[in-house]
């Protein structure tokens, strides 16, 4: 069983967490995804928030796929 993630704001993992998604949630990020031809740019962001989570906090992200 893997252990819930409880916010400490003086855990550095949530601190660089947290200024990774300030750089994720940024106007020059997002402006680069459109020149790049990014079409679902929310969920592209959503998935690459829970990719960093689970590498830093060791989880296993399961991918299921719509047919």
């Amino acid at each position: 069983m893997l252990l819930s993630l409880n916010y400490d704001s003086k855990d550095p993992k949530f601190n660089l967490l947290g200024k990774i998604f300030k750089i994720i949630d940024s106007k020059k990020f997002k402006d680069t995804c459109n020149r790049k031809g990014i079409t679902n740019r929310q969920m592209m962001l959503i998935s690459i928030k829970i990719l960093f989570m689970s590498m830093y906090f060791n989880y296993t992200v399961l991918m299921l796929l719509k047919s």
